[in-house]
């Protein structure tokens, strides 16, 4: 019975674990064209509270997103934000 219980919390802690995990987003985006574009997007992120961090792949015209664990945000928010800064947004995909 101690193997059982020890083996149930483990295969419990796991679970939670992963459900917290952040998930990524990518965000395509257009009208950006150089590194100062790049930090523009990634200060405007650094002030949005459920966003862990921000990657910004320029050449590829895309953002990723990596939301805060027990977060959720938005494809609105999302536009708004990158929207404010000057740039579109293509599509918003989240990974699970």
């Amino acid at each position: 019975m101690g193997k059982f219980i020890k083996f149930f919390t483990l295969l419990l802690t796991c679970l939670f674990i992963s459900l917290s995990a952040s998930a990524d987003i990518k965000v395509s985006v257009g009208d950006m064209t150089c590194e100062s574009c790049a930090n523009t997007i990634k200060k405007g992120f650094a002030k949005v509270s459920e966003i862990e961090s921000c990657e910004v792949d320029v050449d590829g015209g895309l953002v990723t997103l990596k939301v805060k664990a027990k977060k959720e945000i938005s494809d609105e928010k999302i536009k708004s934000t990158i929207e404010h800064y000057g740039y579109t947004v293509k599509g918003i995909k989240r990974d699970s």
